[in-house]
């Protein structure tokens, strides 16, 4: 989650433009989070979006001016979202990065794509490791139908070698 928050780079929706492309400007910044005073979030602006918006107004317009023409609802997740279900919208959106809100719509972070795909990597390895230490530590050898087969075998094979012990074998 630490490198969540790291990447949360937020503006004030009174901000000019300007400001907010300058920011877009740096080499690790691909989106800004716009927020409210009270610091819930208002929309996003991407590097691309913002040089679409910068060009007609020279930059003089205000942060919250220029998202005022979109209509379509804010796509954001919430730190106890499935992963596989963020990554799910965040395919069939084409984003490249989402923003992680807490329950009164502030901005706590912003997730990457390759964060998702790291954070899905993760638990499909650890859902790999608790199923190889099962098997290790607990494993099939205390099931008890495979406990009668081996038994079963055992006697078989003491039978088959003619030693007799198959009634040792049984207890």
């Amino acid at each position: 989650m630490a490198a969540v928050r790291d990447r949360l780079v937020t503006v004030d929706a009174n901000a000019h433009l300007i400001e907010a492309v300058e920011i877009l400007l740096g080499p690790t910044c691909r989106m800004v989070v716009v927020c409210d005073p009270a610091g819930v979030m208002m929309g996003v602006l991407t590097r691309t979006g913002g040089i679409h918006q910068i060009r007609p107004c020279h930059g003089c317009a205000r942060v919250t001016q220029s998202n005022d023409d979109r209509d379509e609802a804010l796509i954001v997740c919430h730190p106890n979202d499935l992963r596989d279900e963020i990554w799910a919208v965040m395919n069939e959106k084409v984003l490249h990065s989402i923003p992680v809100v807490d329950c009164k719509g502030r901005p706590i972070g912003l997730l990457s794509a390759r964060g998702a795909l790291e954070g899905l990597l993760a638990s499909v390895e650890c859902e790999e490791d608790l199923v190889r230490d099962y098997v290790i530590t607990i494993g099939y050898a205390d099931l008890p139908e495979l406990d009668a087969t081996r038994r079963i075998q055992a006697v078989a094979r003491s039978v088959e070698a003619g030693d007799g012990n198959e009634q040792e074998v049984l207890r």
